[in-house]
C-alpha cells in the first residue's frame, strides 16, 4: 500500500487469469483502500463490487465517507477494485489478455 490521497491508500494485485491454469499468467489489479476511522474498532476489510459492466469501483473508497454509514465506517477498510480492462475472454471464454 501506498499513500494516494486524503486517508487513502493504492495498491495493485497480481492476480491469475485462471486459478486452476496459473501458466495463463497475471494481470494487474489496481485497488484503493479508505481505513477504518476507527482502527481499535477495525473488524476488518469491505471488498466492494459496483456490479456494471463498463466502469470500475474505485470511487467507491474514494468517495467512501458519503456512500457508507459511520458504522461501517468505523469498522471497515472499505476497498475499491478497477476490474475495467482487466481480463478479456474470447467467444469461448479463452483468456486473450
Amino acid at each position: 500500500w501506498r499513500p494516494c490521497g486524503t486517508g487513502l491508500d493504492c495498491s495493485t494485485l497480481d492476480v491469475p487469469y485462471d486459478y486452476f491454469h496459473p501458466e495463463v499468467g497475471t494481470f494487474h489489479l489496481k485497488v484503493t483502500r479508505h481505513k477504518a476511522s476507527v482502527p481499535a474498532k477495525r473488524l476488518g476489510a469491505m471488498l466492494t463490487n459496483p456490479g456494471g459492466p463498463g466502469f470500475g469501483g474505485l470511487y467507491l473508497a474514494e468517495n467512501a465517507t458519503s456512500i457508507y454509514s459511520q458504522s461501517i465506517l468505523e469498522h471497515f477498510d472499505v476497498v475499491g477494485n478497477d476490474l475495467t480492462n482487466s481480463v478479456v475472454l474470447d467467444a469461448g471464454g479463452k483468456v486473450i489478455r
